[in-house]
């Protein structure tokens, strides 16, 4: 008897629809989530999947195809349903994984450890990769340089490497040449004929005809059909030949249909379908793991009340903690920052002074500066933004006359420091 690879019951899939990123923020924090639209990608799809067994995945866009193949990778979790993985599993996708600022070499050695391998085992199958990705001196540029078709294989030669045990190419051969397809395909019937399994999702029939022995058919987020390859493709083609002969206005009409029910779906509708058909027969399922199917799983949950306690506690310490470190370090003495503030700040003081007792004398006396006497009409704090021409436009007086009114200043002005304002009507050669 084959292994099950891919066990999959009464799996959903919920999404929110939030018009603006201020919505998804606000829901984050809302108690209750009832007044978010919904959107039930996957509503209660059950299968199986054995060892050495090449599936094909097929449906018309928003179907749900991506959906399963994205949540049996873990890339997201069910909302509800149980699904059991048993193997390692890599995905092939258009890009996925793939740093458009690093070159194809340095992505081959970045997603290859995210996947699990020791830099020896990268030296080992590195020249392979390259070798079956044909690209080339492209190897050693960025990949945000590659057409679709180059990245695809680049994509599909990381992942056919890493020897895993579940295989999923998500529309990823759709791009590139016939030479590359067909490298492609052989190495799948390979990995096949070594008792791995491929979950193939894909609009190119031909495709799947060619690598699927079986094929589930995907519609709106149900399962419409799972058999032979033959069989389904021949029904699913006789659908598409009718769609494709309705008007825009027809077609419209019916995906809206079947888009308003994964909108209106949840799973107490799941319930009332299982308990009216004979669906749960199929793969034994009674009435008590039932109940528990029909559970959301913990990552589908919303924080209860408590667990929102917690979480503002935790938030009102970190932040309490953070703004005391914060304090700590602005008067640590050994902060450069603060240092140089402090230095900043003598300079000031004693620059300052100077200014205060000149103009003490100069309501006494007149100041003689290089020949001029002045007489101090005021003094100015400067402020962030200003500069000595302003200042001297703003009274009146012209930059070397306010230069010359302030010899104390030394080097360049410092926010706080005191300018003297001469009073240049009172001049006295």
């Amino acid at each position: 008897m084959k292994k099950v690879k891919v066990r999959a019951r009464l799996l959903t899939k919920e999404f929110d629809l939030f018009k603006n990123r201020t919505e998804q923020i606000k829901s984050i924090f809302a108690l209750k989530k009832d007044k978010v639209p919904k959107f039930w990608a996957l509503k209660g799809v059950s299968f199986d999947i054995y060892e050495g067994e090449a599936v094909g995945i097929v449906g018309i866009n928003g179907s749900g195809k991506s959906t399963i193949s994205n949540v049996i990778s873990k890339v997201i979790p069910q909302t509800s349903g149980t699904l059991e993985v048993n193997g390692k599993v890599s995905v092939i996708a258009i890009g996925a994984g793939l740093n458009g600022r690093l070159t194809g070499r340095e992505n081959i050695r970045l997603k290859a450890l995210m996947m699990g391998l020791t830099n020896k085992q990268v030296d080992q199958v590195e020249e392979q990769i390259i070798e079956f990705a044909d690209l080339g001196a492209f190897i050693d540029q960025p990949v945000k340089n590659y057409s679709s078709g180059m990245r695809s294989r680049l994509g599909f030669s990381i992942a056919i490497h890493q020897n895993p045990d579940i295989l999923i190419i998500d529309e990823a051969l759709s791009v590139g040449d016939q030479t590359f397809y067909q490298k492609c395909i052989e190495k799948m019937v390979e990995f096949k004929n070594n008792g791995k399994t491929i979950i193939f999702v894909s609009h190119a029939l031909g495709q799947v005809e060619a690598l699927c022995d079986r094929t589930i058919w995907m519609h709106y987020g149900d399962l419409r059909e799972d058999g032979p390859t033959s069989e389904v493709l021949a029904h699913y083609r006789e659908f598409t030949k009718k769609f494709n002969a309705l008007s825009v206005a027809e077609r419209r009409k019916y995906q809206q249909k079947f888009k308003n029910n994964q909108t209106a779906f949840n799973l107490g509708k799941l319930d009332q379908r299982l308990a009216s058909d004979n669906e749960t027969e199929d793969f034994q399922i009674d009435d008590k793991q039932k109940k528990m199917l029909l559970k959301r799983t913990k990552t589908g949950q919303g924080l209860s009340f408590f667990s929102w306690i917690i979480f503002l506690a935790l938030m009102a310490f970190c932040i309490f903690f953070g703004t005391h470190s914060v304090t700590s370090f602005a008067h640590d003495p050994n902060n450069p920052t603060v240092v140089a503030q402090r230095k900043l700040a003598v300079v000031v003081k004693r620059e300052n002074k100077a200014a205060k007792k000149a103009n003490s004398n100069s309501w006494s006396q007149n100041q003689k500066i290089n020949g001029t006497n002045y007489r101090i009409k005021d003094m100015y704090s400067f402020q962030k933004g200003d500069t000595m021409q302003k200042i001297a436009d703003k009274y009146h007086i012209t930059f070397k006359q306010l230069q010359e009114a302030n010899p104390q200043v030394a080097g360049r002005i410092k926010l706080g420091q005191i300018l003297l304002i001469p009073d240049v009507q009172h001049e006295k050669k």
